[in-house]
């Protein structure tokens, strides 16, 4: 007869029940037991009637609850309280949706989550002990007709009812969710009689073919290191328990002999926080086995991460990142504000060790608090102590230098030097009528130019009319330098004047040539013609122009009259207002004074004193701050303030309240020039002016040919005395660094606090020099002068060689070196020489495997060399190859690791290596798989084309998605992109240099193995000394393949533009432009050589050397190239320091400042 399809799935869902129910419970609360839920069907999507029952501990009070929650792949969302009847030790408690009335509890259902509440003074209360049930579904009738059922989650897989509440007690439910119409089968085999021992008896003769039920599974006593595991059996039976992080089990079998009913398995020596996987398995006395299905549990978790390593990096005006590491996986949160009690937050939910919260939407120049915080996946949480950080504002960029005017007619040419910095973006140049801008915004001033060229020609100008210029350099964040300040007056051209022929006799007049053209005009015939002035022609046009000067001079200042009027001053009209200098013991509250003034150097770290006669020393090419604090009392008169060095005018800006600031360039000469500071106030001007004594830096040289040359890569290492030891300068407070190496120009200078100091000097072939002084104007610039060691010459041998036969010389080179070898081998010391090498040799190779293992991939190479083969054995069977390449770059990726997984069960299907050319395949049989993708210093999937179908030339870009086969023998090739790690540590110079050292070192160690182990054969020939010598060559072979970097086929070389010479040391990074990534950094050699192989996509470059310029080359697009194309463009780099030389002493002070310094 046949049975009905349901009433199978109804027995099979009964038993999976009693082999798969857990209740999971947490050491924080009490222990539910006998915990158990008996749903109608366990089918996948099937509706199913609940029957849940537990022993609860500690009772539940009138106003305490208990929850059941569902998880979410549940639908609960038809359930009403008609669905659900609440169970005391059997006896009903009456429900209803609220407590309003006399009811006993409440229940209500919300988000998958069962709610019942024991309802106040209605005589609900649940005694410690109690046994508590609670149905849903269709068999509810106590409180209502049940109509409404939960439907089950639509995947396999376990899921979990939580028992909680604020009754007291915590446990939950494991409920295997199975595939529909599954059946669970076991074989009919006989089993064979057992010997001795009391083992299960099997076979026919012990007529029982049916296995035990296994029910009421129960995980307790669940703490961070340790689990009990109970069950029951509906006969008696013996135990085993399968455990481990996975379902492989991996941990073993615990197992129990005795033929028992109640079974309880001890777990001890658990990791904590740690999910298991667990399995039983039971056998009565015949031999019949039950194995209930996978179930999990997890350990307690009770420790808060711990956290470290606390930074603040990136800080900016607005904004800061916070970073810190926590030794598991973790939450992110920041608290902050301006005092302790914080009142802002920033977080990450995602689990990390590695944390970064980045803050934004700050005040400049603001302190303020902070807390880190993290909580683990079980809700353990750390804070940090309270710490604070400011913000700050980088500084605006320094003032264009050596600014210049040259009028023409019509037309102003203005020419500049852009400041060093970094940042710079542009220079904005105002021009204005009447005076100079006060700001980079004056409104009463028109924009003429913004943008990074050094000359500009301001065009369609009006003769005669004077132009005043401010010119602002400005960064990426638009903060402006103070502004250079020139003015220009255009000047039309002089018309030449047609002179008739002399006279003889007649005096010929006097004829005045141009700048221009080499024409002339005829001065002397009392006619001030166009193109005359009273400068070029007295005579002709003064009367004129003093009586237009008489005609204006009530309504329009005039330069040269004596007078300063109040529109005028000695930037506009020196003659007229004259620079007057303020005594020092001249001092009110309405005067600037000499003490408002700050000098600072080494980027505003140290300050300069001026001497007594207001003299300052400054190093030439270095940048000088100047800060200038007004009395508040002159504040609101104050219009203007300037700098006026030497023949440069520059604009004070106001950076806060009463303190003025400008940064500038020192020129190169003359040695002494006056700097003056103009304060423009209403209806009076003051200057304070100071002389600026310029130094040379220092020079390292030698004398050839009684001329002194200098001499590049010069080590000089500064020491400073403290209590009475030198000890090295730390040179990165004051943003400098120590040692230094001097360039072409063999030029060097400090800014140092005062003190004294040594300085260390070495170079190949010199004698080496130290040199004691001490400082008092915060500058180290002396004169070195270096004397060569002299060279010993050595005897001249001179060896004739007969002319033998070719035969003959070489068998009397063959016996020359067989008579050698004997004679060696026979010496004592030499065989001691080879014994003590052969450690060596074997020292060798192993650190050449350790280098070639640890930085050159050797093992995904030996893969690659071992299952090459497979690799053409299938080339005709396959469609063709999956490439694994940059994805920004498009080249291929050599020697990634791809690994194949089957979905099903998770397992490594295969792995292959990819070659050159970053090709793999995989062929394989019918099933669901993914790829995975591991290279050193790379990441899988690719963020940066994490959207993209194709890319370029390369179809069918793979991202990690799943891969489903249906044919045999079927190739999967899909074409795989990595991303660069960002890891700025490995883009940083020293650790390209470090690389580069490394793969020499390598390769130098493995031909130095190569000879040695020679030696040693040559000496003592035995096979094992031949095998190290073979053992050498494979190791230098595998040198040579992965350590040797690539040979360009072209070459890009960096010039110093002035000299021509190519540079060295030149860092040359290529970004991709779309996110800004570093993609690659090289580091020029001694011939000025780089080189980038770049793949068919758009970049850019950058050219850094300290000493000059820094040079962006943009863009460098590719991608109408199929291929990959060498980057190789010859690039010229400007100087920033110049080798100026110290002139001639002109003063007596000047010789006193630099007698101490001089060698």
């Amino acid at each position: 007869m046949a049975i009905p399809r349901n009433f199978i799935w109804n027995v099979v869902s009964i038993t999976v029940i009693a082999t798969a129910l857990v209740a999971a419970v947490s050491g924080k609360a009490a222990t539910v037991t006998s915990a158990n839920d008996r749903p109608t069907s366990l089918e996948t999507g099937a509706d199913a009637n609940h029957t849940m029952f537990f022993t609860t501990s500690t009772g539940a009070v009138e106003g305490s609850t208990i929850t059941l929650s569902f998880n979410s792949n549940f639908d609960t969302s038809t359930i009403s309280e008609d669905d659900i009847d609440f169970f005391d030790d059997g006896l009903d408690l009456t429900t209803a949706p609220t407590c309003a009335g006399a009811e006993q509890a409440s229940a209500v259902i919300a988000a998958d989550i069962v709610t019942l509440t024991i309802c106040p003074g209605d005589g609900g209360a649940i005694a410690p002990g109690s046994e508590i049930t609670i149905e849903i579904g269709t068999q509810t009738t106590a409180n209502g007709i049940g109509t409404n059922q939960i439907t089950n989650p639509s995947d396999l897989g376990t899921v979990y009812v939580s028992i909680g509440g604020t009754f007291g007690d915590s446990g939950s439910i494991a409920l295997p969710i199975l595939a529909t119409g599954a059946v669970s089968v076991s074989a009919d085999v006989d089993q064979e009689i057992g010997g001795g021992g009391g083992g299960p008896i099997g076979g026919a003769s012990c007529g029982d073919r049916t296995s035990p039920i296994i029910e009421n599974i129960i995980v307790s006593d669940l703490r961070t290191s340790s689990a009990k595991i109970t069950w029951e059996t509906d006969e008696s039976a013996d135990a085993k328990l399968d455990y481990g992080y996975t379902t492989s089990y991996e941990l073993g079998i615990q197992t129990q002999t005795s033929l028992i009913s109640f079974h309880t398995i001890d777990l001890s020596g658990l990791l904590e926080g740690t999910t298991y996987h667990f399995r039983i398995r039971s056998a009565d006395l015949c031999g019949n086995e039950v194995s209930s299905s996978d179930l999990i549990f997890t350990t307690l978790d009770e420790t808060a991460p711990t956290i470290s390593n606390i930074e603040i990096v990136d800080l900016l005006e607005t904004s800061a990142r916070i970073i810190w590491k926590t030794n598991e996986k973790a939450t992110s949160t920041v608290s902050y504000g301006k005092t302790e009690l914080y009142g802002f937050i920033q977080s990450d939910s995602t689990l990390t060790t590695d944390h970064s919260i980045l803050l934004t939407g700050l005040s400049a120049e603001t302190s303020y608090h902070f807390s880190v915080q993290s909580m683990d996946a079980s809700g353990n949480t750390s804070f940090s102590a309270d710490q604070t950080f400011t913000t700050t504002v980088n500084p605006p960029p320094e003032n264009v230098s050596n600014l210049s005017i040259i009028p023409a007619d019509g037309k102003n040419t203005l020419t500049w030097d852009n400041p060093p910095n970094e940042n710079l973006e542009g220079i904005l140049i105002l021009a204005c009528l009447n005076t100079f801008p006060n700001s980079p915004v004056d409104a009463d001033c028109t924009k003429v130019f913004d943008g990074l060229n050094e000359e500009f020609i301001h065009k369609g100008l009006a003769n005669g009319t004077t132009y005043y210029y401010g010119i602002f350099a400005h960064n990426h964040a638009r903060q402006y330098a103070s502004g250079a300040l020139v003015l220009g007056t255009p000047i039309a051209s002089i018309i030449p004047v047609e002179v008739p022929p002399e006279e003889p006799g007649e005096e010929i007049p006097i004829e005045t040539p141009t700048e221009t053209d080499g024409t002339t005009l005829l001065c002397g015939d009392a006619i001030c013609s166009i193109g005359e002035t009273s400068l070029l022609c007295p005579n002709d046009c003064i009367l004129e122009e003093e009586s237009l000067l008489e005609e204006e001079q009530s309504t329009t200042p005039l330069c040269g009259n004596g007078i300063c009027e109040e529109t005028e001053n000695i930037l506009l009209c020196e003659t007229d207002c004259p620079t007057t200098k303020i005594p020092p013991e001249e001092k009110g509250e309405g005067t600037i004074s000499y003490e408002g003034v700050s000098f600072l150097v080494a980027d505003g770290v140290i300050q300069l004193q001026p001497d007594s006669d207001q003299m300052v020393d400054l190093l030439a090419e270095t940048t000088l701050r100047i800060h200038v604090f007004l009395p508040s009392s002159i504040r609101s008169s104050i219009k203007q303030v300037f700098l006026l060095l030497g023949s440069q005018s520059y604009l004070f800006a106001e950076r806060r309240d009463n303190m003025f600031e400008t940064t500038v360039r020192i020129p190169t000469g003359p040695e002494h020039i006056p700097l003056v500071v103009l304060a423009m106030l209403e209806g009076q001007q003051q200057t304070l002016t100071f002389t600026a004594h310029i130094l040379a830096p220092g020079f390292v040289y030698e004398t050839l040919e009684q001329e002194k040359r200098s001499i590049n890569d010069v080590t000089l290492v500064l020491e400073e005395k403290k209590e009475e030891v030198f000890l090295p300068w730390d040179a990165s407070p004051f943003h400098q660094f120590n040692p230094i190496s001097t360039k072409m120009d063999g030029v060097f200078s400090w800014y140092v606090p005062n003190g004294i100091y040594r300085i260390r000097i070495e170079k190949n072939g010199f004698e080496p020099m130290e040199i004691e002084t001490n400082i008092t104007n915060h500058i180290i610039h002396p004169e070195i002068h270096l004397t060569r060691i002299p060279l010993v010459e050595l005897p001249e041998i001179v060896q004739t060689i007969a002319s033998l036969p070719p035969v003959q010389v070489i068998k009397q080179a063959v016996s020359a070196i067989n008579s050698f070898l004997e004679t060696a081998r026979a010496i004592p010391e030499v065989q001691m020489s080879a014994e003590a090498a052969i450690p060596a040799v074997t020292t060798t190779a192993i650190v050449s495997g350790i280098i070639l293992t640890t930085a050159f991939d050797l093992i995904p190479f030996l893969q690659y060399f071992f299952t090459s083969p497979a690799l053409f054995l299938w080339r005709r069977k396959r469609r063709g190859f999956g490439i694994v390449y940059h994805a920004v770059t498009k080249i291929p990726v050599d020697l990634a690791i791809v690994r194949l997984y089957r979905v099903s069960d998770g397992r490594l299907v295969r792995s292959r290596v990819t070659d050159k050319g970053g090709r793999y395949f995989f062929l394989v049989q019918p099933g669901e798989y993914r790829i995975t993708v591991t290279k050193q210093g790379m990441t899988f999937p690719s963020s940066y084309l994490a959207e993209a179908k194709d890319d370029v030339m390369y179809l069918d870009v793979y991202h990690g998605e799943l891969i489903k086969v249906t044919e045999k023998d079927a190739t999967i090739t899909p074409n795989i992109p990595l991303d660069s790690l960002q890891d700025e540590t490995i883009q940083i110079p020293t650790h390209v240099h470090r690389m580069r050292q490394l793969r020499r070192l390598q390769q130098v160690t493995a031909l130095l193995g190569v000879f040695v182990a020679a030696y040693v054969v040559l000496i003592r020939p035995t096979i094992f000394h031949i095998g190290m010598v073979g053992i050498q060559m494979v190791f230098y072979l595998l040198a040579n393949r992965l350590a040797k970097p690539r040979k360009p086929k072209n070459w890009g070389i960096v010039y110093d533009k002035k000299t021509k010479h190519p540079l060295s040391n030149v860092v040359v990074r290529i970004f991709e432009p779309k996110y800004n990534k570093l993609l690659e950094t090289d580091i020029t050699d001694n011939k000025g050589r780089y080189s980038f192989l770049l793949g068919p996509n758009e970049y850019y470059s950058t050219f850094e050397k300290m000493g000059f310029q820094p040079f962006e080359f943009r863009p460098i697009d590719y991608r109408s190239h199929p291929e990959a194309v060498e980057f190789s463009t010859n690039v010229t780099l400007s100087r920033i320091i110049s080798s100026l030389r110290t002139s001639p002493e002109t003063s007596e002070k000047s010789a006193a400042s630099k007698s101490n310094q001089k060698v």
